[in-house]
């Protein structure tokens, strides 16, 4: 499973209930699909920078989520076909899941034996050349 990012614009002018029973649809659909630990940002009305269908004020929702492979892309399907979606774009945040070793490392940490996690040697060396 990873962790996805879907950027869903709906029509400004629904009236504010519509607006959440669409995200309320979406993010249903998202959990009954598998999707866990899930997260709902609602950014409310913004001002988009060109007109889509001849709006130009769009209501920005941000869903983060973890999911099996094809459940964003049935996700898409759904918000396609849906008239009061202006825009919508899944990113996939995390390619694959880091190990904790590799995730120290990009950090420019390492673990020691003791547990304590510590800058690498490799970092040490450099700033002793620069002195």
């Amino acid at each position: 499973m990873r962790t996805y990012e879907t950027t869903i614009i709906l029509d400004a002018q629904l009236e504010e209930e519509m607006r959440d029973a669409r995200v309320e649809r979406y993010a249903q659909f998202l959990t009954d699909g598998g999707a866990t630990e899930m997260t709902i940002d609602r950014r409310g009305t913004r001002r988009l920078a060109y007109l889509i269908n001849k709006r130009d004020q769009g209501d920005y929702t941000f869903l983060r989520y973890i999911a099996p492979e094809p459940l964003p892309a049935d996700l898409e399907r759904e918000t396609r076909i849906d008239e009061a979606v202006l825009r919508f774009m899944t990113i996939l945040l995390h390619p694959r899941p880091l190990a904790e070793t590799e995730r120290l490392a990009l950090m420019g940490l390492a673990p020691k034996a003791d547990g304590v996690v510590a800058p690498s040697d490799d970092d040490r060396d450099d700033d002793e050349e620069d002195e």
